[in-house]
């Protein structure tokens, strides 16, 4: 038996993620407790401006301030630690996506890692550089574009948010924190929707939706003839009958009757004489 060039391949060795990619595959669960914890944090400032309106002119329920107070504090806390966790792995995420599309195509990444990194952290340049980032690597799809131009505007007027409210915050009166609370859940609730808006994105890059199924896309061609039904339309006899009796003429002589049987019995006898 000769036994050059027939030797088995090795088995690949399972090759175990590095932190930083282990990092990138957190970004979707982060992203969905982002949401989360934003929602509730808008949720729990929509009850405290109602609690303010309510004490304009009435007393408060010690009870109830207690747990307006609790679910405050509790999202105020969760969500700093939550959310940029969210925003590091996002990052990364956008790092692996980048480079593994490039690769696809036979690209070289043309931005390092910190470069891009840098765009994703700086204040100011971190309004403008993700979205030129993400189209980048979009390659023209036009859902996919959709979807980042969505997600930047969003981005943006988050951003815009955040400044404006930490600007009213330097305000004393009791009028302008009433109305930081109202601001406050309004930019909660805006956070809750980027965080689900960028998990739209990274879901779109890899051929998914926002809650991971495979994308079904349609498309729409050019019919090639008329249409035909393969089936022929079922019409009742009763119908039928009808349409029969409309085609047949009217006007058609009538044998006198018995005329058929002389002349059976005539071809009878013709055919018995000799």
């Amino acid at each position: 038996m000769p036994l050059w060039g027939l030797l088995d391949p090795l088995p690949d060795e399972d090759v175990e993620p590095d932190r930083t990619e282990t990092a990138a595959d957190l970004a979707p669960t982060l992203l969905v407790g982002t949401a989360v914890v934003f929602g509730l944090a808008a949720l729990a400032e929509a009850v405290r401006y109602g609690v303010l309106l309510y004490n304009r002119t009435r007393l408060v329920d010690p009870l109830v301030l207690a747990v307006s107070d609790a679910a405050v504090w509790a999202t105020q806390v969760v969500g700093p630690v939550v959310a940029p966790a969210a925003a590091v792995a996002s990052g990364l995420r956008l790092i692996d996506l980048r480079r593994r599309i490039y690769a696809e195509r036979g690209l070289a990444e043309s931005r390092s890692p910190l470069s891009i990194l840098a765009g994703l952290v700086v204040p100011g340049l971190n309004l403008a550089m993700p979205g030129v980032f993400l189209t980048e690597i979009a390659d023209r799809d036009p859902r996919l574009l959709r979807a980042i131009r969505t997600w930047w505007v969003l981005w943006v007027v988050n951003g815009v948010l955040v400044v404006a409210l930490l600007a009213w915050r330097q305000r004393d009166t009791l009028q302008a924190r009433a109305d930081g609370v109202l601001l406050t859940a309004v930019l909660a609730a805006l956070g809750a929707v980027v965080a689900l808006s960028t998990l739209h994105v990274l879901r779109l890059f890899d051929g998914a939706d926002l809650w991971g199924r495979p994308l079904r896309r349609h498309r729409f061609t050019h019919a090639t003839g008329p249409a035909s039904s393969p089936i022929a339309p079922i019409v009742p006899a009763a119908v039928r009958e009808q349409q029969r009796a409309r085609e047949e003429p009217d006007d058609a002589p009538e044998e006198p009757a018995g005329a058929a049987e002389r002349a059976d019995d005539e071809e009878r006898a013709e055919a018995v004489a000799p």
